[in-house]
């Protein structure tokens, strides 16, 4: 009778992790076949550790952000989409309107405030949410002001007039959803007054 093998989870990892390691001219290619090997295994699962370690050195850059590939369903297919540390990209953001995703309904986009600075007041025919992850300020929905900081979020319906200040001594960094889309996809503004002066608008090209 044919006896069936099993390995603790932890060997596994460990052996996957080795395998990525101890050959420092292992090709991008194989890096990327391990983890996604390892991700189809059923009996490996909570592969974070692992999943960017090399995985992401092969991935496409996209507006300026790299985003990881391989990403797979348990069917192995390969899924469409953005999935990233949106917390990190948007600290690490410096540009006052970073577009880094568009979808057919939706688009992601990064923002950063200077201390004192203002998005601007502005009324959208869509839907727009907000969420604050560094820095401290005012959200001005149809005049009423609520202070805001970082874990906030902002939901601001379609005819809202509205405002984001940075009212504190630091960047104020943030990421913002439209609903549709309302810019340009990849669009980058360095700064408040490259956006006024740039006329752009969604013109119903998609990343993917």
């Amino acid at each position: 009778m044919q006896t069936t093998r099993y390995f603790p989870l932890t060997l596994i990892v460990v052996a996957i992790i080795s395998g990525c390691s101890t050959v420092p001219n292992q090709s991008l290619n194989d890096a990327h076949s391990n983890y996604n090997n390892a991700r189809s295994n059923p009996d490996v699962t909570n592969l974070t550790a692992l999943e960017l370690k090399h995985a992401d050195k092969s991935a496409p850059v996209l507006n300026g952000i790299e985003r990881p590939m391989g990403q797979s369903n348990k069917e192995g297919i390969i899924m469409k989409g953005f999935v990233q540390d949106i917390e990190d990209l948007a600290v690490k953001n410096d540009e006052f309107r970073r577009v880094i995703y568009t979808a057919k309904h939706c688009q992601l986009v990064l923002m950063a405030l200077k201390p004192k600075e203002e998005i601007g007041a502005e009324v959208h025919k869509l839907d727009q949410f907000f969420r604050v992850e560094e820095g401290a300020g005012e959200a001005v929905l149809d005049g009423v002001r609520t202070a805001i900081r970082a874990g906030f979020a902002v939901v601001v319906p379609a005819g809202t007039k509205h405002n984001i200040i940075n009212t504190g001594s630091v960047p104020l960094k943030l990421y913002t959803l439209y609903a549709p889309p309302n810019h340009r996809d990849g669009v980058v503004h360095h700064t408040r007054e490259d956006a006024e002066a740039d006329n752009e608008h969604f013109d119903g090209k998609t990343t993917e």
